[in-house]
């Protein structure tokens, strides 16, 4: 193998199926956000959305935005989201109506997406560095 077919195996755009994970987890949490603290939370995953989006023209910068915008998403997920999950639990005991049930399964929904996200980019940016480095 030669030198710069090394180098363009290295610059490859990361698989489709997880680029499609990347933005149904920022756009699931965003739209949980959304609905408990209005529109403004698509701030935090836009980044993410953005990234995944960009990838597959510039995988550069699309990778960079991608994990850029997985932590910060990951971040305020934790502080904000998963609270008001564990919360929607001891809700759930004193008012079982259809929109609470709802907006708890959503949430769980979301942040599993999320995780699955983040464990899937570590094991992405594990085997290219391997492949790579």
């Amino acid at each position: 193998m030669g030198i710069g077919e090394h180098k363009s195996e290295c610059l490859e755009g990361m698989p489709l199926n997880l680029r499609w994970l990347a933005l149904a987890a920022g756009c699931s949490c965003g739209l949980a956000g959304s609905l408990l603290f209005g529109p403004s939370f698509f701030i935090f995953p836009s980044t993410q959305i953005l990234g995944a989006v960009i990838e597959a023209y510039s995988p550069r910068l699309g990778k960079v935005l991608l994990w850029i915008g997985a932590c910060i998403l990951t971040f305020y997920a934790a502080i904000f989201l998963a609270p008001q999950a564990f919360g929607a639990i001891f809700v759930l005991q004193v008012r079982n109506d259809l929109t609470h049930i709802a907006l708890f399964l959503f949430l769980v929904a979301s942040l599993a997406l999320l995780v699955w996200c983040d464990i899937a980019l570590i094991i992405f940016a594990v085997r290219s560095k391997r492949q790579c480095g």
